[in-house]
């Protein structure tokens, strides 16, 4: 067994340049070119936090706009690039460089020999970070989505790195990704619970005692926390409570929201049919939260930027071709989540630092109680709230290394059967195409929109 995962670990070192090295290339290429034509602000309104600080030189209270209920890392870092330049497109820039960065990290995480191992798990989960429509587009907003997507990548890596060499130079690198992660999104205050118990185990599995290793983990929690501690001592200033959203002032889009609220109904509707039926959002889908995170995690569900997304023909065929597709590759999502936990006992018991093995698997399990505490925050934040936007599939980004690993043991499985493992191969090679071919699309539509307005009209009797 070891032989074998030695020559996979070699066999990795070889891909990398052909066919890993050749979806980088594209996945760059698409997200300039997506770049070029997409507009900097989407929806959410991240740009007018930045504009704030510019313009009154201090960071807004989480009520004095909708998004600044956020910690303030990449406002920081975004407002000096706007005030020299006076242009949200160069803010934009920005985001570009964090989305390539965020691509050759997962590159390296890929392709790192051990951590997914076998050839086509490791081209169809790189094929899905470099083309996949929501996860391309929410790294070029200006929006703190970018840098907290990116952060998340990083405390994987770090997470590799401390696993194999469990030293305090390693826990203090992923120290500092936590706390500029939670500097950046509250999402990451999920992840610190399973950070420290990772940092409990390996230091116990390295020799230390019981009490030593939970003094690292508490002084590891206390330091992040400490740290990364600004804006819940801000609101506690300002309103009295350390955690705050915006969601808690009431705003109209919430309110209508928490209208179609449906009691139990809500959590479990999963009617594939209202999805195929309304392909862009709609009170069908509002009320059905797991079709809500399924559709929006495969497609730009919800009209959210200058794209169509699938309001408009013939991007409404694309999204439901999509949306069926995409069936499949779930299905081996959760296929490999039931092998990981069948697995998991045996890797508790068994597991030894100086094991190399042992080290990617780990690895692989941390990376997916990201996922879980990921996906657990945004399901407490929908019971307290009732507002189906919370399950956005792009929220689970930051965890999306976590995603791919599931993915990645569940294709293992499928490729044991053969009809199974063509149809998987059949469903990501056509989702990939329609995933270029719906951004293609929409640069298509903004070049004539924006360079022949003769054309526009005609574009919109076609669309109704």
């Amino acid at each position: 067994m070891e032989k074998a995962a030695a020559e996979n670990g070699t066999a990795a070192q070889v891909e990398a340049p052909s066919s890993g090295r050749l979806l980088l290339g594209m996945g760059i290429a698409l997200r300039l070119l997506t770049f070029a034509f997409l507009k900097p602000e989407n929806v959410d309104g991240h740009s007018f936090v930045v504009s704030f600080i510019v313009q009154h030189g201090r960071l807004p209270h989480s009520g004095e706009l909708g998004q600044a209920y956020h910690p303030p890392l990449y406002y920081w870092l975004a407002a000096p690039i706007y005030r020299l330049s006076g242009s949200f497109k160069a803010v934009q820039v920005f985001s570009l460089l964090l989305s390539i960065l965020t691509l050759l990290v997962f590159y390296r995480l890929i392709y790192r020999p051990g951590l997914i191992s076998g050839h086509t798990a490791r081209l169809y989960s790189f094929a899905f970070v470099c083309f996949l429509p929501q996860f391309v587009l929410y790294g070029l907003f200006v929006s703190n989505d970018t840098l907290s997507v990116f952060l998340g990548c990083a405390a994987v890596w770090c997470i590799a790195q401390f696993v194999s060499s469990p030293n305090a130079g390693k826990l203090a690198i992923l120290a500092l990704v936590g706390i500029l992660g939670l500097l950046t999104k509250a999402t990451f205050m999920a992840y610190l619970p399973v950070l420290c118990f990772l940092v409990l185990f390996v230091s116990m599995k390295a020799g230390r005692s019981v009490t030593r290793s939970l003094a690292v983990a508490l002084g590891f929690a206390l330091v992040v926390a400490a740290a990364a501690s600004y804006k819940e001592i801000d609101n506690y200033r300002q309103y009295g409570h350390a955690f705050i959203s915006n969601i808690d002032f009431h705003p109209d889009w919430a309110i209508r929201q928490q209208g179609t609220y449906q009691g139990t109904l809500s959590y479990i509707n999963a009617d594939f049919r209202r999805l195929i039926s309304s392909p862009s959002l709609s009170s069908s889908t509002e009320s059905a939260y797991p079709l809500m995170l399924y559709a929006t995690f495969w497609y730009q569900h919800i009209p959210e930027c200058s794209f169509f997304g699938s309001s408009h023909r013939p991007f409404t065929f694309l999204a439901v071709a999509i949306y069926i597709l995409a069936l499949v590759p779930t299905a081996t999502f959760l296929v490999g989540i039931r092998t990981l936990g069948n697995r998991l006992p045996c890797l508790l018991r068994r597991f030894r630092s100086d094991n190399q093995q042992d080290c990617h698997a780990l690895t692989r399990y941390a990376a997916t109680g990201l996922l879980i505490a990921n996906l657990g925050i945004m399901i407490a934040a929908l019971v307290k709230y009732h507002v189906c936007s919370i399950m956005q599939g792009r929220l689970l980004f930051p965890s999306f290394f976590g995603i791919l690993a599931v993915f990645a043991v569940g294709t293992e499985q499928m490729g044991r059967n053969q009809w199974g493992s063509r149809l998987l191969k059949f469903s990501v090679a056509a989702l990939c195409v329609l995933f270029v071919t719906y951004l293609l699309g929409e640069i298509a539509v903004t070049v004539v929109q924006r360079f022949m307005p003769g054309v526009k009209e005609y574009l919109k009797a076609i669309a109704a």
